[in-house]
């Protein structure tokens, strides 16, 4: 069996309404497909076709059709087929644009009994219509309809297509949303020079106009122009782009110090963000104390104490004590000790905390002597502190008395004679003699290094000046027994040093 197929197509108009068949014909005139009407079942073509007469040879195909640029509508149909079989009509629909509305009406053809349609249709008089509605491009239906021929001649089947074309453009609608990362150091040494980074970048959907970054400096913080507020431009973002700032400046002020930077957009919302940075400061301090005053011989000691009064912390710390040649170094707890010096090694010090090292010396000479610590860190800081001692020598007074005759008869006389001796190895002062002599005796003609008075039984003699070391000063007192008993004679010796008198007695005996 013969097929003959009938096309059409629509091009140009927003609505167009055509018909094709094996023989063309007219547009029809019906322009609502939208009204109420009855569906046709499909039971030929859901269920199983008619058989066909065995004797009736196949025919040819009857393929009608023809390219559009907006709609390709083709219709099959047997050339030929015998009385009472069933014959089916395939209706084939191309787009080559997005259409909407498509509605397609095939009228029913005299001579034909209706059998089903696939997909069905909805029955309006004669007329089968489809709503197809809403076709893309490149998208392709077909419609099957089933008749059963009734009588012989030629049966003329003609099919309108009503379509509605669509056309459109595409405009996105974004929304620019900023986002803002500012960093910085977490600490800064005072005067020390320091970087802040700003990224702003835009998040959202749309571009971002006219983009401004403003960075507020802290009082602690400050820039070589000498402004607070630190302004960039930084034109348009496009959804996804970043721009990156950097902003150098210098710490000025002790303390913790918030930093905050604010982006801005002519069409996008504020965005704020911060670094807090902590400025410290590196300060060491060292001080020494010891002994002000000592004698020769004698032990004077010192104490260093270092102490970090910064903010951070300081590592490995050296302390280094030079001792005078006058003096020698006995000991020194954690130090090492070469010859006149003295190391000690702290590795760390932490903020407000201190050392305390103990040092002991021995004088060896008398004098004035300076005694220096001094300190360095691996962070470059130093330090120095002296403390500065007085050594004597020390005044060792000896005194000597002695009668020249012993026993003494009543009436006689002789000389008491007296001898004070500095054995130490400094001098004194003011070394002052009084004899105090008993009843038994009369003092008399007081001579020697300084003059001397006689007080009823008491002799004073004026203080000698300066009694250097080793040097030696006597003294004599002529004494005449007055009555019989064994006198006690009694020598008082008070000086510069020695506050509280030095006694010395002398017996003798008078008959």
């Amino acid at each position: 069996m013969n097929r003959r197929t009938c096309s059409f197509f629509l091009i140009g108009v927003a609505v167009a309404l055509v018909t094709a068949c094996a023989t063309r014909r007219a547009p029809s005139s019906r322009e609502d497909y939208s009204g109420p009407g009855e569906s046709v079942t499909s039971p030929a073509l859901t269920q199983k076709r008619e058989p066909v007469p065995s004797a009736a040879a196949p025919s040819p195909m009857n393929y009608v059709g023809t390219g559009a640029s907006s709609l390709d509508v083709r219709k099959v149909a047997p050339d030929a087929v015998g009385l009472g079989e069933q014959m089916f009509v395939e209706l084939l629909l191309t787009a080559n644009e997005d259409l909407r509305n498509v509605i397609v009406a095939d009228e029913i053809p005299d001579g034909v009994t209706l059998l089903g349609t696939n997909p069905q249709a909805v029955m309006r008089g004669r007329e089968l219509v489809w709503n197809i509605g809403a076709m893309s491009r490149g998208e392709q239906r077909k419609i099957i309809i089933s008749y059963r021929a009734e009588r012989e001649g030629v049966i003329k089947a003609c099919a309108s297509v009503r379509v509605e074309y669509v056309t459109c453009c595409q405009t996105r609608v974004g929304r620019p949303v900023l986002a803002i990362v500012k960093d910085g150091p977490a600490q800064a040494l005072l005067h020390e020079r320091c970087t802040y980074t700003v990224v702003v970048s835009n998040v959202g959907s749309a571009v971002a106009r006219d983009v401004v970054l403003t960075d507020t400096l802290p009082p602690g913080m400050a820039h070589d122009s000498g402004s607070k507020a630190l302004t960039q431009r930084l034109g348009d973002l496009a959804p996804g782009q970043a721009a990156r700032v950097e902003m150098p400046v210098r710490a000025v002020q002790r303390g913790r110090w918030q930093n905050w930077a604010v982006a801005s957009a002519a069409n996008a919302a504020e965005v704020r963000d911060d670094a807090i940075t902590v400025v410290a400061t590196r300060d060491l301090a060292i001080r020494k104390t010891g002994t002000r005053e000592t004698f020769v011989g004698k032990r004077a000691t010192y104490e260093i104490v270092v102490v970090n009064r910064g903010d951070t912390r300081l590592t490995d710390v050296v302390v280094m004590d030079t001792v005078p040649p006058e003096m020698r170094v006995v000991s020194a707890p954690g130090g090492i000790i070469n010859g006149n010096q003295v190391t000690w090694r702290i590795a760390t010090l932490a903020p407000g905390a201190e050392e305390r090292l103990q040092l002991t010396v021995l004088a060896n000479a008398m004098g004035r002597f300076c005694n220096q610590a001094s300190v360095t860190t691996d962070e470059g800081l130093r330090g120095a502190s002296q403390a500065c001692t007085v050594v004597r020598g020390l005044a060792a007074l000896l005194i000597e008395m002695v009668d020249v005759r012993d026993p003494l008869m009543v009436g006689e006389s002789t000389a008491m004679r007296i001898r004070i001796t500095n054995q130490g190895s400094a001098e004194d002062r003011n070394v002052r003699l009084v004899l105090v002599f008993p009843p038994e005796l009369t003092p008399s003609t007081p001579a020697g290094a300084t003059t001397g008075r006689v007080e009823g039984n008491t002799v004073v003699f004026s203080p000698y000046p300066v009694l250097a070391p080793q040097q030696r000063i006597e003294y004599s007192v002529r004494i005449t027994g007055r009555q019989a008993g064994d006198a006690r004679t009694r020598a008082q010796m008070t000086s510069e040093l020695i506050r509280s008198p030095v006694t010395e007695e002398e017996s003798t005996h008078v008959y």
